[in-house]
């Protein structure tokens, strides 16, 4: 499994992109269990409780102190701190690859925040990790997000079924 630094901080003109801190519990759990954002990152049906996304974040929150922290960062405004969504990366089977994955809370999607983020996770995974290639698996019916790849410059190399999700999606 990769040995991946967290950053202290990345940021954008608009965002900082950072671990996890306490406070961001609340808006994490919203995150996990409210609206669309928990099944496309195929959390299933009964683990999108409360309790579920609080034991999630405080697995997360202590991965940081390890030595294969979990690669998920809170994305955050840069002016006023207020938490917009998250992104992260996960290893893959192909040394120097891993699959990005990012959510955006309802009311900031649209907004070309979750690019920028994305954007900026990228550099940082190229540069200072040193990957080769970063996939994304994402569900036809969520142009917003085929959107957000494309203007990242990756390409759909076809179809996938993963056991997680109810459908095929996009990789």
């Amino acid at each position: 499994m990769a040995r991946w630094k967290l950053p202290a901080h990345l940021e954008t003109e608009r965002l900082v992109i950072r671990p996890y801190l306490s406070e961001d519990r609340q808006a994490f759990v919203d995150l996990l269990t409210e609206g669309e954002a928990p099944r496309r990152l195929g959390i299933p049906p009964e683990r999108r409780s409360v309790e579920e996304a609080s034991g999630l974040f405080d697995g997360i929150r202590a991965s940081y102190e390890t030595d294969q922290p979990i690669f998920l960062l809170a994305v955050t405004d840069r002016e006023s701190s207020q938490f917009l969504g998250s992104c992260g990366l996960a290893p893959q089977d192909v040394p120097g690859t891993a699959e990005c994955f990012y959510a955006i809370l309802p009311e900031y999607r649209e907004s070309g925040l979750a690019t920028e983020a994305v954007r900026e996770l990228f550099s940082y995974a190229f540069t200072e990790l040193q990957l080769t290639r970063i996939v994304a698996f994402v569900f036809e019916e969520n142009s917003a997000s085929q959107h957000v790849v494309e203007k990242l410059g990756m390409r759909c190399e076809g179809r996938e079924k993963r056991e997680i999700f109810p459908e095929e999606g996009l990789v």
